[in-house]
């Protein structure tokens, strides 16, 4: 995962992972069930709030905010985001229990975005 900018794997993985989603777990639900057509607007309210209010506004953050930000990301440095991705695969494979994926998800998007608001900080 080193090799791919986290940019790019991060936002990949993101979207296999709803096409995964999406396609394993439909059958096995009834149609129309609202979990197919609100999970994914979540997810792109979601990614689009991180990116244009956390992401795009990291360089603008004053020393407090990065040092918070530092700390946060110090505090969940266990959290490696290649653990998180396969805590996301481990929860794709439960479709019995529906809410395990979106709130997996939910935090490989938060804990990216984090990563990647200190990785523009850094290179200022």
């Amino acid at each position: 995962m080193k090799l791919v900018p986290s940019k790019i794997w991060h936002d990949g993985f993101a979207s296999a992972g709803l096409w995964t989603w999406y396609g394993y777990w439909s059958p096995q639900f009834s149609d129309g069930s609202p979990q197919f057509s609100v999970f994914p607007v979540y997810f792109a309210l979601l990614s689009s709030w991180m990116l244009l209010g956390l992401i795009n506004k990291s360089p603008q953050f004053d020393w407090e905010s990065q040092e918070s930000l530092r700390y946060m990301q110090k505090y969940l440095a266990r959290f490696d985001p290649c653990a998180v991705a396969v805590l996301v695969l481990i929860c794709l494979a439960l479709p019995e229990h529906y809410l395990s994926y979106p709130l997996a998800m939910t935090f490989f998007i938060v804990r990216s975005a984090f990563q990647r608001c200190l990785e523009i900080i850094d290179s200022l």
